[in-house]
């Protein structure tokens, strides 16, 4: 009896464990292994809404301040976007946070080989690199540090085979992944060209910009419902390809610098049904027909309520649910195991 009692009291402490993980969240602060993440500038937005069901697990704000005052579970990558951020580094990415891990990847600069961008020769981005990139990886080799970040420019390819080069003369560039960009409407077109980088440079790959936009002059751009598409087909196959670490879709942010039907949040900052469509928590088909940029607040949902908020509650209702199943089996055990059971 002695040895039953004592096997169920482990038992119940075991199942105890068990059921006060919290459903659906990560066990270590952060949300880790997710590809998905936010290109974000949505301000003072609620980073919150794209926590939802975990398919979100990391954001960058083209900086390396995080912007972000209201607790959240999303991993910051920081990016060193060019001259102009210099000052501000050594404040954000150092030696402590690096070592201790609170910083476990950065990003290299923003289309440097872009005028408008950060601007940048090949040797003067290696330099940099040496300088403010490179040492990081004293500080802890598991460190992940992205290439610059390049757009999907025809010049793009030479310049960072000129980067990787002029790494070369200066003592070498670690470089983990690449950082890629890509507008267009072609979702076949987005998927080649990322097969053809990977081919070309044999390195993992971020997608830190894309969406369906095009910058040709003449060019006509998207509808609502070809975003639609083009997320559907670039995110099946970015969530398969194994090579593809980690994209975000551009843009988080309540007002788009481009093509407003890219963008995955109203401008009141909500998600709306895009954002859910990124998330997971809406079908591509029930955005089509010009509901993709509506905010999910005008959802069919009893009472007018959003789907973000049902979906909050069915986790708040399988918590409650797993506790009186806990409670009840407790209470059961507790009762067989007392003196003149």
């Amino acid at each position: 009896m002695l040895f039953q009692r004592s096997f169920l009291y482990a038992l119940l402490c075991n199942i105890s464990l068990a059921y006060t993980k919290p459903l659906g969240r990560r066990q270590s602060g952060l949300i880790t292994g997710h590809k998905r993440g936010l290109a974000w500038g949505g301000g003072d937005a609620d980073i919150t809404q794209y926590e939802q069901n975990d398919n979100v697990g990391w954001f960058y704000t083209w900086n390396v301040r995080n912007w972000i005052q209201k607790p959240h579970d999303l991993e910051f990558v920081p990016m060193l976007w060019g001259e102009k951020q210099i000052a501000d580094y050594p404040n954000f990415v150092n030696q402590e946070k690096i070592t201790s891990g609170e910083v476990k990847a950065v990003l290299g600069m923003n289309e440097p080989e872009q005028a408008g961008q950060s601007n940048l020769t090949p040797i003067a981005a290696a330099q940099m690199w040496r300088t403010y990139l490179e040492p990081l990886k004293g500080y802890n080799p598991a460190v992940l540090l992205g290439s610059p970040a390049l757009s999907a420019a025809t010049r793009s390819k030479q310049w960072l085979t000129d980067f990787m080069n002029a790494c070369a003369t200066l003592g070498g560039c670690t470089i983990d992944f690449l950082a890629l960009h890509w507008y267009g409407k072609n979702g076949t077109q987005f998927i080649s060209y990322m097969e053809n980088m990977y081919q070309i440079f044999q390195k993992d790959i971020w997608v830190t910009e894309f969406a369906c936009q095009e910058f040709g002059i003449n060019e006509t751009q998207c509808t609502s419902d070809e975003a639609v598409k083009f997320m559907e087909t670039t995110q099946a196959w970015l969530d398969s390809a194994p090579y593809i670490k980690r994209y975000a879709w551009f843009g988080a942010m309540k007002d788009p610098v481009i093509n407003h039907v890219n963008a995955i949040m109203d401008p009141t900052g909500a998600i709306n049904n895009l954002g859910l469509q990124y998330i997971g928590l809406r079908q591509p088909g029930d955005n089509l027909g010009g509901q993709a940029n509506l905010s999910n607040s005008t959802s069919d949902a009893p009472g007018g309520i959003s789907i973000a908020s049902n979906a909050r509650q069915k986790v708040v209702f399988q918590v409650n649910l797993h506790s009186v199943t806990l409670s009840l089996l407790t209470l059961s055990l507790i009762t067989w195991l007392s003196p003149g059971w």
